[in-house]
């Protein structure tokens, strides 16, 4: 990718919110830090080049202990094209 990903900053954590068996949402919890921390990394995937000529896109794949707190799940995020109509 063309830049760095942003560095490690603050508490967050991503996991499922499950009832029943079934993933009903999403929660994303964090400090101050952390929050600012994801939204510099939506921002950083935002500005990286769209898909290259073997259709794979622009992603990163969220660990925990690295980019996430150690009870968070693993996270993929993802910039990808609207579908066209």
């Amino acid at each position: 990718m063309a830049s760095e990903m942003p560095e490690k900053k603050g508490y967050i954590t991503v996991y499922p919110e499950i009832l029943d068996n079934r993933n009903i949402g999403c929660a994303i919890d964090g400090d101050a830090e952390g929050l600012r921390y994801f939204a510099s990394l939506l921002e950083w995937l935002a500005d990286q080049n769209s898909a290259d000529n073997s259709g794979i896109c622009p992603h990163e794949h969220l660990h925990r202990t690295y980019q996430l707190a150690d009870d968070s799940c693993e996270v993929l995020i993802a910039k990808v094209e609207p579908p066209k109509d």
